[in-house]
C-alpha cells in the first residue's frame, strides 16, 4: 500500500506542478499570444510550430484544442489550420517530456522554495509568474523523485515483472490500457511522468514502453471528444479532427513498434533518456507523415460532421466550460464564444421583430419572447462565469477583455428587453384594433431595416473583433438620430393635419421609434467597446443600465479613455 499510496501523491505533486507551470507560462507569455496566433496562421509550417508553442504554454494539448474551436467558431481560422495546429500540439507536447526527463530531484526543492519567494514577496507581477514558473517545475521534478522512490520496492517483485512481461507479448492491450489511465487522468503527461518513473528504477522495458507512449496519445481523444458535448459544428469538427489524427499516427506505427525502439535505443545511454526520445520519435513521424493528408483530412471531417443548424433556443450555456476558469486565457475565449452566441440570438430576435407590425404579429412575437428566455440566461451565466474569472490572477490584458465582455453582454440583453417591449407595443395595438397610417408604416419599417442593418454589423465586428466595421456603425449612428427627428416630425404633421389614424396610434408609434433609436443605443455601445472606446461614466453603471451612453453621446469621443484593444474574442 505504501508503494501505491507513494505513487499516486507524486502523481498528484506531479500534475499540479505541472498545472500551475502551464498557468505561470501563460501569464509570462501575456494574452498578446491569442492576437499573434490570429495573425500567423496562414499557412501549415506556421500553425504547426505555433501549436507547439501553445502547448508549451498551457502544457494542455486541451487547452490547445479549445482555443482553435474558438477561432473556427469566429470564421477567423481555417478547419485546415486548425488541423496543423492540432498536430503542432504533438511536437509541443514532446518538449514537455524532454524537460521531465532530467533527473533534477536534488534541487526540486530549491526550486519550489525560490518559486514560492519570488511569487508571494516579487512586487513586479512578471517576476511573479516567473517564480510561479519556478515553483511548478520544481513540484514536476519532486512529484517525479517521489514516484521513482515509491516504485523502487517493485525491483522484487515477480508478479509486477511479470505483469509488464505481459504487456511486452501483447502491446495491444499495452496501449489500451495506457488509453484509459490517460483518459481517466486526462493527462498523456501523466501517463509519461508513470512510464519514466519505472525507467528509472529499470522496471520497464524500452519495447514495452513504445506501445504505451502510443496509447498515452490515444487517449488524449476522450478529452478532445468530451470537449464537443454539446458544441456547435465546427467544434466538433475539431474534435473529430483530433482523433482522427491520433488513430492515424497510432495505426501507421503499430506495425513499427520496435523500429523505433531500436532508433530510441541508439539515441541515448540511459533508459529515461531513451523512453522520451522514443516519444519525440513517434510524434515527430506521427506529424510528418499527417501533414500531406491535411487537405483530404479537412474533407473528410466535414463529410462526418455535416454542416447543422444550431438551435438558438438551447438556453444553456455551450462553452463556459468551468474547470477552465483557473486558465484565464481559455476561459476569456470561451465567454467570448459564449457572447458572440448571444449576439447571433439577439439578432435573430430582431429579425423576427420586424414582422411585429406585419400580417403575423402574435407568430413574430412568441419566437421573440422564447429567445429574450434564452439570452436572459445567457447573461446570468456569462457574468457569473466572468465574474469568477476575474477573482483570478488576470493581467491588465485579460482584465480588460474581461470587462468588454461584460460590458457588451449586458448591452445585448438589454437590446433583448427592448424587443420584448416591441412586443408588448404590437399586441397592444392588435388588441385595441388599431393600424398605423400608410405613412407611418412605412416610415417604421424603413427606420427598422436601418437599425437591424446597424445591429448586424456591430454583431458582425463582434465575431470578427474587427474595428473598421465598428468604426463604420459609430458614423452611422448620427444618421439613425437624425431620422428619428424627421419621423417625429412627421408623426407630428399628421396629428396636426387631423389624421385619425396617426392619434389613434400616436403613443405606440412613439414609443415604437423610441425603441429602435435604444437599439441602436445599444449597438453603438459595442462598437465602442470593439475600437478601445468606453466611457468611465458607463464603467460605473455597467451593471445599472448596460453602459448605454444616451442617444446624444453614442460614437462622441468625449470623457472616453484610451483602453488598448482587448485581445481578439
Amino acid at each position: 500500500m505504501r508503494t501505491f499510496f507513494g505513487a499516486i501523491g507524486g502523481l498528484a505533486i506531479f500534475l499540479l506542478g505541472m498545472r500551475l507551470a502551464g498557468e505561470g507560462l501563460q501569464k509570462a507569455a501575456g494574452s498578446g499570444l491569442k492576437a499573434a496566433l490570429r495573425r500567423m496562421t496562414r499557412n501549415v509550417g506556421v500553425s504547426l510550430l505555433l501549436g507547439s508553442i501553445i502547448t508549451v504554454l498551457t502544457q494542455s494539448s486541451s487547452a490547445t484544442t479549445a482555443m482553435m474551436v474558438g477561432l473556427a467558431n469566429a470564421a477567423l481560422m481555417q478547419l485546415r489550420q486548425t488541423i496543423g495546429i492540432i498536430l503542432g500540439a504533438n511536437l509541443g507536447a514532446t518538449l514537455t517530456v524532454q524537460l521531465i526527463t532530467f533527473d533534477v530531484t536534488d534541487y526540486a526543492l530549491l526550486l519550489v522554495a525560490l518559486g514560492f519567494m519570488a511569487m508571494t514577496a516579487s512586487p513586479r507581477r512578471r517576476h511573479r509568474s516567473l517564480g510561479q514558473i519556478a515553483l511548478g517545475f520544481g513540484l514536476v521534478f519532486f512529484g517525479m523523485g517521489v514516484m521513482s522512490s515509491a516504485l523502487r520496492p517493485l525491483q522484487s517483485s515477480s508478479i509486477f515483472r511479470g505483469f509488464l512481461l505481459g504487456l511486452d507479448r501483447h502491446p495491444v492491450l499495452a496501449i489500451l490500457g495506457a488509453a484509459m489511465f490517460t483518459a481517466v487522468t486526462q493527462s498523456s503527461n501523466a501517463t509519461m511522468a508513470l512510464v519514466l518513473s519505472l525507467g528509472r528504477q529499470d522496471l520497464i522495458s524500452l519495447n514495452t514502453s513504445v506501445p504505451i507512449i502510443m496509447g498515452a496519445t490515444l487517449g488524449t481523444c476522450a478529452t478532445a471528444l468530451l470537449s464537443t458535448i454539446g458544441g456547435t459544428t465546427e467544434a466538433k469538427r475539431v474534435g473529430v479532427a483530433h482523433v482522427i489524427t491520433k488513430i492515424l499516427g497510432v495505426v501507421i506505427f503499430i506495425p513499427l513498434m520496435r523500429e523505433v525502439a531500436g532508433i530510441a535505443a541508439l539515441s541515448a545511454s540511459t533508459l529515461p533518456r531513451q523512453i522520451a526520445n522514443a516519444h519525440t520519435i513517434f510524434n515527430v513521424g506521427m506529424t510528418l507523415l499527417s501533414l500531406p493528408l491535411i487537405p483530404k483530412l479537412a474533407t473528410l471531417v466535414t463529410w462526418l460532421v455535416p454542416e447543422a443548424v444550431e438551435s438558438s433556443i438551447i438556453s444553456k450555456p455551450l462553452y463556459l466550460d468551468k474547470h477552465a476558469i483557473e486558465t484565464p486565457l481559455v476561459a476569456l475565449d470561451n465567454a467570448s464564444k459564449e457572447v458572440n452566441r448571444a449576439g447571433r440570438i439577439v439578432l435573430e430576435m430582431v429579425g423576427y421583430g420586424e414582422g411585429l407590425f406585419g400580417k403575423d404579429p402574435e407568430g413574430a412575437s412568441r419566437k421573440i419572447m422564447a429567445r429574450e428566455t434564452v439570452v436572459d440566461t445567457l447573461f446570468k451565466e456569462i457574468t457569473g462565469y466572468l465574474v469568477d474569472v476575474s477573482k483570478g490572477d488576470l493581467d491588465d490584458e485579460e482584465s480588460r477583455t474581461n470587462m468588454n465582455l461584460l460590458y457588451v453582454i449586458n448591452d445585448l440583453e438589454h437590446i433583448g428587453d427592448i424587443l420584448v417591449n416591441l412586443s408588448h407595443f404590437a399586441r397592444k395595438k392588435e388588441d385595441s384594433n388599431l393600424s398605423f397610417s400608410h405613412e407611418g408604416q412605412e416610415e417604421i419599417a424603413v427606420m427598422y431595416r436601418a437599425v437591424q442593418k446597424v445591429l448586424s454589423e456591430s454583431i458582425e465586428a463582434l465575431a470578427k473583433w474587427d474595428s473598421n466595421i465598428a468604426e463604420h456603425v459609430i458614423r452611422t449612428i448620427p444618421e439613425i438620430l437624425r431620422m428619428e427627428r424627421r419621423l417625429r416630425l412627421s408623426h407630428i404633421a399628421r396629428l396636426q393635419a387631423g389624421l385619425e389614424r396617426s392619434r389613434a396610434t400616436s403613443s405606440i408609434h412613439l414609443d415604437v421609434i423610441n425603441s429602435l433609436v435604444r437599439i441602436a443605443d445599444h449597438s453603438g455601445n459595442i462598437a465602442e467597446v470593439i475600437v478601445g472606446r468606453m466611457t468611465a461614466a458607463a464603467h460605473r453603471e455597467l451593471g445599472l443600465n448596460g453602459g448605454a451612453t444616451g442617444r446624444g453621446e453614442v460614437g462622441a469621443a468625449t470623457e472616453s479613455e484610451a483602453i488598448p484593444r482587448a485581445a481578439q474574442q
